[in-house]
């Protein structure tokens, strides 16, 4: 019996993990076989080079910079803001269910639907300018201002706030009233409640709402070509553009050279996020 069900299990995650070979693992080893080539044609090996010539590439210089700048704000704002909004729902708010149901229904809103809604409003002729016209007799013009980041910053808090305010939400819920009690009784103040109850046992929640928010962080490209195409303001340039346009300018080799770069740097964020994982479970 148990050895059928073994088998029966290895049924189940044998197509998983054919399907994670062919889609995600063998094509990584294989750009990073191209990323020290000359060509996918002759295939010789030149080293290093592709990597130093990225990485002396002003565009990819623009791209890694704006691509860090938005990821810290985007991480930062959505794990500090996500934890309030599940504290104020949690303490101050009576309908729950339905706070709970509010808040994360963009989630699950496609991209593209989206899109237009955000164009009326934030295009250089949308209702945001004219509103700004009205009132100040001028306009923004999106192409060239800089604060095209907190626009993206927007659209990405948007749609990502509720689902890490449910993670939170769902952490806060095991917390035994006792604990609120007690506090209650030695006088304790906010700051002590999020310091000495709240913040022990979320922590390990914390790093995993971090690590969702950078993962989501690599999602917002979908809304930013939609709406500023392939190159828009230079300041909400990011990698992904980077590598999308050199795989259209059939550049294989920079392209697997810049894609293998930024999976090292993403590997390298995950590990400093995860060691407050393991903090936090310490608590």
């Amino acid at each position: 019996m148990k050895k059928k069900n073994q088998i029966t299990c290895w049924l189940f995650i044998i197509p998983s993990v054919l399907g994670v070979a062919v889609f995600y693992i063998i094509p990584f080893f294989i750009s990073f076989y191209y990323s020290f080539t000359d060509n996918i044609l002759s295939k010789n090996f030149v080293g290093i080079l592709h990597y130093v010539e990225t990485f002396e590439n002003p565009a990819f210089k623009n791209s890694l910079k704006n691509t860090i700048i938005l990821v810290s704000i985007c991480i930062t704002l959505n794990t500090i803001l996500s934890f309030f909004l599940a504290y104020l729902i949690r303490n101050y708010i009576y309908l729950k269910s339905m706070m709970y149901i509010f808040v994360i229904l963009p989630f699950f809103i496609p991209s593209g639907s989206t899109i237009y809604f955000w164009r009326v409003i934030f295009d250089n002729n949308g209702l945001l300018n004219k509103i700004i016209i009205n009132n100040y007799n001028q306009s923004i013009n999106w192409d060239t201002n800089p604060f095209i980041v907190l626009v993206v910053v927007f659209i990405f808090l948007w749609k990502n706030i509720g689902y890490c305010t449910i993670l939170f939400a769902a952490r806060m819920n095991w917390i035994s009233e006792e604990y609120y009690d007690v506090l209650k009784l030695e006088g304790g103040k906010f700051r002590h409640e999020l310091y000495y109850v709240v913040g022990p046992f979320i922590m390990p929640t914390i790093s995993t709402v971090a690590l969702m928010s950078f993962t989501f962080t690599s999602k917002i490209f979908k809304e930013i070509y939609l709406l500023f195409k392939n190159y828009p303001n230079k300041n909400i340039y990011l990698l992904q553009h980077y590598i999308n346009n050199q795989i259209a300018n059939l550049n294989f080799q920079k392209m697997s050279a810049a894609s293998i770069s930024l999976c090292f740097l993403s590997f390298i964020l995950i590990l400093f996020i995860s060691r407050f994982r393991y903090r936090g479970e310490d608590f």
